[in-house]
């Protein structure tokens, strides 16, 4: 076997086992880090929060207990994807906690969280162009980042996170789940990867599935189209699912 083709099995081995290290991990006692020696922080948080944490998990249990992705230190969020750490909203998850007044709204759509708010809170600097999280590759944005919900690992999640507008989805484990919670339109930033309400407010909604996921078009003949990033024109993004039995938060 020549040089090449055992460097590219070796290559082939090691994304395999990272892949491997992101599926299927227990909520409950995860790996102090999935990807070891290549993580910022860790995943073995406790439930201690302080303002320096490096936890790298989020989870996304209700309209009042949930995390998100941010700098690590104050500056831009593309500049820092690959090491973001949790913030959260509630303090017991071992992440930095999200100061009060930091959102000026939150929608949030089973299971979807869209808002607004002043980010500078968690790092974010005013003159930030915004950046995406999640698995586009076998590292992730961030290196070994986790999401978990109520009581399961979600292995398809995408988040972007601006100076004053913030977006995450989480897509249950299925056959569809990499479209839905698809991650390759990183320019085009929230309200066209994941349409719904940024309007002042404070809501918890039931809600639909989206109709289609990001990218993806209906043609007239039956067919689907699959728009890529770059082309022209840019279609319109996808209508928001529809909501029912929405429930005021007071925040």
């Amino acid at each position: 076997m020549d040089s090449f083709k055992v460097l590219l099995l070796l290559f082939l081995i090691f994304v395999s086992s990272v892949q491997a290290n992101i599926r299927g991990i227990d909520v409950n006692n995860p790996p102090y880090q999935t990807i070891p020696g290549r993580q910022y922080g860790y995943n073995q948080c406790g439930s201690q929060s302080t303002s320096n944490s490096k936890c790298q998990n989020l989870w996304i249990k209700s309209a009042t207990d949930f995390c998100l992705f941010g700098p690590a230190a104050f500056g831009g969020v593309s500049e820092q994807e690959r090491e973001a750490v949790a913030y959260c909203t509630q303090s017991y998850h071992g992440a930095r906690v999200i100061p009060p007044g930091t959102f000026t709204s939150i929608h949030y759509v089973y299971i979807q969280i869209t808002g607004r708010g002043d980010f500078s809170k968690i790092n974010v600097s005013p003159d930030s162009d915004g950046g995406e999280m999640g698995w586009f590759d076998s590292l992730g944005n961030p290196i070994g980042g986790l999401v978990f919900g109520k009581d399961n690992q979600f292995e398809q999640w995408t988040e972007f996170l601006l100076p004053n507008e913030f977006c995450i989805r989480a897509c249950y484990n299925g056959p569809d789940n990499w479209k839905e919670c698809n991650h390759i339109y990183d320019l085009m930033a929230c309200r066209w990867n994941m349409p719904g309400d940024y309007s002042p407010g404070f809501d918890s909604c039931e809600g639909d599935k989206v109709t289609h996921p990001m990218g993806e078009y209906r043609l007239w003949n039956g067919t689907n189209y699959f728009w890529k990033q770059g082309d022209t024109p840019i279609p319109p993004p996808a209508p928001p699912a529809k909501v029912r039995n929405c429930q005021r938060l007071v925040v």
